[in-house]
């Protein structure tokens, strides 16, 4: 790892978890970006052709990803599943940087 890099992204892509979260993260704000595209008037999506299940779906589709999100935020990327690591849980301060 470089000098300059902070995180060790090959860690965080290890973990399935994080990654999952991440994916989540990003499929959400690209929704995010569409829908504020298209009140804007920039794109045309025209929402009320879509049919009531398909926003049902799309709802719960949002609420998972918002979970897996949440989970992605919460993880310690650094250890596998969804604990931290011995020596985070031994620390009362964040560690700094020398």
């Amino acid at each position: 790892m470089s000098e300059k890099q902070k995180i060790n992204w090959g860690v965080r892509f290890k973990n399935k978890v994080w990654v999952s979260g991440f994916v989540s993260q990003t499929l959400l704000m690209l929704q995010a970006i569409f829908l504020g595209l298209e009140s804007l008037q920039v794109i045309d999506i025209n929402i009320e052709s879509v049919d009531a299940w398909v926003a049902w779906l799309t709802g719960i589709t949002n609420v998972i990803l918002a979970y897996l999100a949440y989970l992605g935020l919460v993880v310690d990327p650094t250890v596998q599943g969804v604990g931290d690591s011995y020596k985070a849980l031994k620390r009362t301060e964040p560690l700094r940087e020398e």
